[in-house]
C-alpha cells in the first residue's frame, strides 16, 4: 500500500489506482430525527418510510408479518381495503393476484404500499390475492392467500 495525499485527505492507494479516504479526525454529526433513510442496492433505490428508525446494524433476519389481511365477502361495487402489518428493515410490498396459477404483480395504485383498496366487480368472485413484503436485503415473506367471495 502506498499513503498518498490527495486535496489535503491522506488515503491509501490499493490495487493501483483505487483510492479510499481516510479520516484522521472523527466526524462529528448533530443528532436529528431521521425521517427518510436512503439506501441503494444494485442500482435500485430504497427509501425507509417516515418515522422509521434507521439502524447501524443490519439485521440478516428478513421480514415478518405481525398482522395478516382479512378476506372479503360482499357485494360487486364495494370498495375493500386489505392491510399487511410487518416488521423489518426498509420494508417493501408488493400485492398480487393469482391467474391461471400463476401470481402477477398488481399494477394499480396503491399495489406497492401495505394498504391496497380495490372496488371488487362481479369478476374478481373467486380471485385470489396475496402481499410480498421484501426488505433491502431482499428477504421475503408472504401473506396468507386472500380469497374473494361475491
Amino acid at each position: 500500500m502506498i499513503n498518498d495525499r490527495i486535496d489535503g485527505v491522506e488515503s491509501e492507494e490499493i490495487e493501483d489506482k483505487i483510492q479510499i479516504p481516510v479520516l484522521e479526525e472523527p466526524v462529528n454529526v448533530e443528532e436529528e430525527e431521521v425521517t427518510e433513510n436512503k439506501l441503494s442496492l444494485d442500482g435500485q433505490q430504497i427509501i425507509c418510510s417516515e418515522g422509521e428508525e434507521a439502524s447501524e446494524e443490519v439485521s440478516s433476519k428478513g421480514p415478518s408479518i405481525l398482522k395478516q389481511p382479512s378476506e372479503f365477502k360482499g357485494k360487486a361495487g364495494e370498495k375493500v381495503t386489505f392491510t399487511v402489518e410487518a416488521e423489518g428493515q426498509c420494508l417493501r410490498y408488493q400485492w398480487q393476484y393469482c391467474k391461471n396459477g400463476e401470481w402477477i404483480d398488481l399494477d394499480v395504485e396503491g399495489a406497492d404500499t401495505a394498504e391496497l383498496i380495490l372496488e371488487m366487480t362481479a369478476a374478481d368472485d373467486g380471485m385470489q390475492y396475496r402481499c410480498v413484503v421484501t426488505d433491502f436485503l431482499g428477504n421475503a415473506v408472504i401473506t396468507e392467500i386472500l380469497d374473494i367471495k361475491i
